[in-house]
């Protein structure tokens, strides 16, 4: 299974996702700041779900420019 989440910011959802979808899911996790999504990426790390969930930088507000 897949999914995202948009403004996904330190994982408040993509985290409890990450633990629905399983070891062989994914979560692309879309956020406008770098320093979140490095949070999210440390509590990923932590709680075991760090090749689940996948974080991508939205770069200029559009989600196109990815």
């Amino acid at each position: 299974m897949k999914a995202v989440d948009f403004g996904s910011a330190m994982g408040y959802f993509s985290l409890p996702m990450a633990e629905m979808v399983g070891p062989e899911g994914t979560i692309y996790c879309f956020d406008i700041q770098q320093k979140m999504l490095g949070k999210l990426t440390s509590r990923a790390l932590k709680q075991g779900y760090s090749g689940i969930i996948k974080p991508i930088l939205i770069k200029d507000g559009n989600p196109l420019s990815i």
